[in-house]
């Protein structure tokens, strides 16, 4: 772990760490069973197949430097995760993390209000959407579709709508049953309470949030 003038910055092996406790990948393997590695080498697998498609979007120093994360990788490898887990395929989840990051940091934003401290919570105001996602179905939209005959990345993607009360959110969901939902109030406060036990300092806390909320109003 180091820290470096873009805020707080953990290891690939803390960052596994941190997404297995986040979204539940057994770490330890119970008695007879191999799950727990199993779980832990399938994760590290996901997230070498999301650096290859271009999450993170950090880029790597050089060939051989070893990556470090900081909060807005671990924000971006995580609505990756959380997309696939909804069975979202990895190139389409990508896709949506580098061409709709201003949605996903706000909604990221958002997932994080409460576990920001007191001290500085106010600097932060609710994001204009919320910590709930919606993203509809669009694949047999494009059935006969040229462009999208031809890949992935050429399918249009739907847009992200963000949500700040579920009975808003449930309405919506009636018209579109099929529909993706992400929660960012669960998976990015689990995010930013693991890497506040490395106790950053506020001013280092400030630079990490502040990226996001930069991400999220498309501010540089």
């Amino acid at each position: 772990m180091e820290v470096a003038l873009s805020g707080l910055q953990i290891s690939r092996g803390t960052l596994v760490s941190t997404l297995a406790k986040t979204f539940n990948v057994p770490q330890t393997s119970g008695r007879g069973s191999d799950v727990g590695h199993n779980g832990l080498n399938a994760l590290i697998a996901r997230i070498r197949q999301l650096g290859a498609l271009g999450v993170p979007s950090k880029p790597r120093p050089t060939m051989n430097a070893h990556l470090t994360y900081g909060l807005t990788e671990v924000a971006e490898i995580s609505m990756a995760m959380a997309l696939m887990n909804a069975h979202m395929s990895p190139a389409l989840a990508a896709r949506y993390v580098k061409e709709k990051w201003s949605d996903l940091a706000t909604l990221a934003l958002a997932g994080m209000l409460k576990a920001i401290p007191g001290s500085m919570r106010d600097s932060y105001e609710m994001p204009t959407g919320g910590s709930l996602a919606l993203i509809e179905g669009n694949i047999l939209r494009t059935l006969g579709n040229r462009e999208a005959r031809d890949g992935v990345d050429e399918v249009p993607l739907a847009p992200v709508e963000l949500f700040n009360d579920a009975m808003r959110l449930g309405i919506r969901l009636a018209e579109c049953p099929s529909a993706i939902v992400l929660n960012a109030g669960d998976f990015m406060y689990k995010n930013l309470i693991s890497l506040r036990a490395f106790a950053p300092p506020d001013d280092e806390l400030r630079l990490m949030l502040d990226a996001i909320q930069n991400a999220a109003t498309g501010e540089d």
